[in-house]
């Protein structure tokens, strides 16, 4: 929930994943802020989530693709349909036959983990989606 008012705003992000509650989480934000925020109030825990992986590699570039997806306020439907852009999902299948062969270095296979990292984050968020979906 997100509360707009003359006082500092607090969020309340509460995620509710195959049946479990994930802890609630409350900020005191400037009203400017919460204001700017309140869009993405269903989405949030995710963009928190995917925001602080720590991305170190080009992998970065798909959490932000990410990010910007679901600050657009997606649909259930839309979120289970969600996939990377072809340029980054051809990067993850190279560096995928590279594992595959043997021939990843440390930067790429650091990058690999990274994008690896992501896609456990992006599958969870899609089953939450699904949960969403099933119980509306």
């Amino acid at each position: 929930m997100v509360q707009i008012g003359s006082s500092p705003t607090r969020v309340l992000a509460e995620t509710r994943l195959q049946g479990y509650t994930i802890p609630m989480a409350t900020f005191t934000l400037p009203n400017d802020l919460a204001e700017r925020v309140a869009p993405y109030e269903r989405w949030l825990p995710a963009i928190l989530e995917v925001s602080l992986l720590g991305l170190r590699t080009p992998a970065h570039l798909a959490a932000a693709e990410l990010i910007t997806f679901l600050s657009s306020n997606p649909s259930s439907q839309e979120v289970r349909a969600y996939r990377l852009s072809a340029l980054l999902q051809a990067r993850v299948e190279a560096l995928l036959e590279q594992n595959r062969q043997g021939t990843l270095g440390d930067d790429d296979a650091a990058e690999l983990d990274e994008f690896m990292a992501l896609e456990h984050v992006v599958r969870l968020i899609k089953i939450e989606s699904s949960d969403t979906l099933a119980s509306a």
